[in-house]
């Protein structure tokens, strides 16, 4: 299940092809960077604003592959190698001159963006060539996976199983593939008034959100009546509402650590319609690109 790169591509000269990768290089990203899956992306002018996507192909020198089961890493030679699947038979590549990423191009990038940064798609497009991109897969046990790449090409595929659909081709940089620690680096603060109840309580409590990250939120707690919830099993439900961008979550957590008037809570669930479903990181994230987006998130 793979076919050439067959859009509107110039051939590569000498100077463009850059030193070959390794097979190890390749694999290392392919493991968290898979055919089909889920990423999000941000931009190198933009990197707060990020968007979800869909990886469709790798592109492998000139071939695109569409499955993942289709390429693997072989090991039992000499040295590693890439294997392809060709119409059942395995095929070597023996030199990676290139290693990309095939994104759809939907165009969604604009609604997140500021006015100076429109000005600047709109004069060139969604993503320019040459543009650098960050990749962070959304499959991750420990650690955030980020890759950088660069846009090589938008191009529109003339055959294969996305003929007549525009891509973006990301050349990927496979030394920087890299883990960040969520604890760590992704907590954003802010300051954004909230409600929270308790589950054995009709009445909600005003508090303020203070910082968020993809698992745990702060919140401060000030005047008279506004007790400070309980550590332990006890559920919460915490209300964000976000006027500016039409948007609102209920979260439950629970509480896992907490002073005089604050309380750090571990969140577990979201609501989806009239249920609660266990949060993602697609869904956390989501709330995170929201928060960002208010000029008192920092």
């Amino acid at each position: 299940m793979f076919g050439y790169i067959t859009g509107k591509v110039k051939p590569e000269t000498h100077e463009e092809v850059a030193s070959p990768l390794t097979a190890e290089q390749v694999a290392a990203v392919m493991e968290h960077f898979q055919v089909g899956g889920k990423i999000r992306y941000a931009p190198d002018y933009r990197p707060e604003a990020t968007m979800d996507s869909l990886i469709i192909a790798y592109g492998i020198n000139n071939h695109l592959i569409y499955a993942q089961r289709d390429i693997r890493l072989d090991t039992s030679g000499e040295r590693p190698t890439l294997l392809i699947d060709d119409d059942w038979k395995d095929r070597t590549i023996p030199e990676i001159r290139r290693f990309c990423i095939i994104l759809p191009d939907i165009g969604n990038l604009e609604d997140v963006l500021d006015y100076a940064t429109r000005v600047r798609v709109h004069n060139g497009g969604q993503l320019q060539r040459g543009d650098r991109i960050t990749l962070m897969s959304l499959y991750a046990n420990q650690g955030l996976p980020h890759v950088d790449t660069t846009v090589r090409k938008r191009v529109t595929l003339r055959d294969g199983y996305y003929a007549n659909h525009s891509v973006i081709v990301l050349e990927v940089e496979p030394s920087t593939l890299r883990m960040v620690d969520q604890r760590q680096h992704y907590r954003i603060g802010t300051e954004l008034p909230v409600t929270i109840r308790l589950a054995d309580e009709d009445m909600a409590r005003r508090c303020t959100l203070v910082d968020f990250s993809e698992n745990s939120l702060r919140l401060t707690f000030d005047g008279e009546d506004m007790e400070v919830p309980p550590l332990g099993r006890q559920r919460v439900f915490i209300n964000i509402d976000l006027e500016e961008q039409r948007k609102s979550f209920t979260l439950q957590a629970k509480t896992i650590r907490k002073g005089e008037d604050f309380a750090v809570m571990r969140l577990t669930h979201i609501q989806q319609g009239d249920e609660f479903v266990e949060l993602g990181l697609l869904a956390a994230l989501d709330i995170k690109a929201s928060l960002l987006q208010r000029p008192e998130t920092r």
